[in-house]
C-alpha cells in the first residue's frame, strides 16, 4: 500500500491510498486533481501554493513539474540525502 499526501500549515488537502507503488503517471494525476481542488476552493484560490518534494524520480517528471507550473505552483526539491549530516549513520 502507498499513501499519497498534500497537507497545508493546517489541514489535510488530499490524500489517496493506492495498492502497490507510484509510477511518474500516477503521481501527476494526483498533483493535478489536488491542485485543481486548491484553485477551485474559494478560501485556497488566491494563496501561494507550493509543492515541496524529494527528489524521487517520480516527482522530477516532465509532466508534474508541467502540471504545477500550469496551476500556477512553486515547487521546491528538499536537498539531496546526505549520510554526513545524519551523526547518527
Amino acid at each position: 500500500m502507498t499513501l499519497i499526501s498534500a497537507v497545508s500549515q493546517d489541514r489535510i488537502i488530499a490524500n489517496q491510498v493506492l495498492e502497490g507503488g507510484v509510477d511518474t503517471s500516477l503521481f501527476e494525476n494526483f498533483v493535478y486533481h489536488t491542485l485543481a481542488a486548491v484553485r477551485s476552493d474559494s478560501q485556497l484560490r488566491e494563496k501561494q501554493v507550493v509543492l515541496l518534494l524529494d527528489n524521487a524520480r517520480i516527482h522530477k517528471g516532465s509532466k508534474v513539474l508541467d502540471t504545477a507550473r500550469r496551476m500556477k505552483a512553486t515547487v521546491l526539491f528538499n536537498a539531496e540525502y546526505s549520510p554526513w549530516l545524519n551523526p547518527v549513520e
